[in-house]
């Protein structure tokens, strides 16, 4: 891969992983959370750049299909479910 990305491992359930896909970026990331955003019972990705916020949404098909991008900046990243 020839740009920035979000490098992601497979847990063999013995300690040890084994390497998987790399998720292309649109910018260098600070921060990476997992939390099932649709509650479908599969974790997604959510990873804040220098000038964005990306989320990666698990799919059947797939571990992850393209992010969304959101133009944003943080410090941190935090998650929370607030209507729970």
């Amino acid at each position: 891969m020839d740009g920035p990305a979000v490098a992601t491992f497979y847990g063999n359930g013995d300690g040890t992983f084994v390497p998987g896909p790399q998720l292309e970026t649109t910018t260098r990331t600070n921060s990476i959370a997992l939390a099932d955003l649709n509650r479908d019972g599969r974790a997604d990705i959510i990873a804040n750049g220098e000038d964005s916020l990306l989320v990666w949404v698990s799919t059947p098909a797939t571990r992850s299909a393209a992010p969304r991008d959101w133009r944003a900046w943080a410090a941190y990243l935090t998650v929370v479910d607030l209507n729970r």
